[in-house]
């Protein structure tokens, strides 16, 4: 299956949502050029829900914490697995693995996250899908993305070619 970009979410936000099977069952985000003093997603946090805010300084713990907020705003239940240092745009960056449960559907999600901090910016790129088939099975190809992705000004280009485990055949700034 091809990965699908939700359109209704790109504009005025600074993350961009792709899927191959559906909102609900697989999600591959994009968040380019996080300046300092903004939160990671361009989406209205809930109503009373504070979210913290990236700082330029801020350690990979740090910035993970942050998402940690971003899914628990919406009642999920989310927790961290391992986080080490990788190769993300080219650079240093970090690798981050993370479970959690869909208050929704009560669906048990795994997930992975890629970061790095460049010219003061944070970007990132997370996956998630349930934990039994789509995570396992999708895995391969995010992966791929992730290592084709390359900073394009304030944007990630990622070679989205057949030879890269199965993405569509052209580049894409998002």
């Amino acid at each position: 299956p091809m990965w699908n970009r939700l359109e209704e979410f790109k504009d005025g936000v600074r993350d961009v949502w792709w899927t191959s099977n559906g909102m609900a069952v697989d999600l591959v985000v994009v968040y380019a050029g996080i300046r300092p003093g903004e939160l990671i997603t361009g989406q209205k946090p809930k109503a009373g829900t504070k979210l913290g805010v990236f700082k330029e300084d801020m350690q990979p713990e740090e910035i993970v914490d942050l998402y940690d907020q971003l899914i628990s705003t919406w009642g999920n239940a989310f927790h961290r697995g391992k986080l080490a240092p990788a190769s993300f745009l080219g650079g240093d960056g970090f690798r981050f693995e993370f479970t959690f449960v869909r208050k929704d559907d009560e669906v048990s999600l795994q997930g992975v996250g890629y970061g790095a901090v460049r010219n003061g910016k944070l970007y990132m790129i997370t996956f998630h899908a349930p934990r039994l088939h789509y995570f396992p099975t999708l895995l391969p190809r995010v992966e791929a993305l992730v290592q084709s992705a390359r900073l394009a000004g304030a944007s990630i280009a990622m070679a989205m070619s057949p030879k890269s485990a199965g993405f569509i055949s052209s580049a894409m700034a998002l």
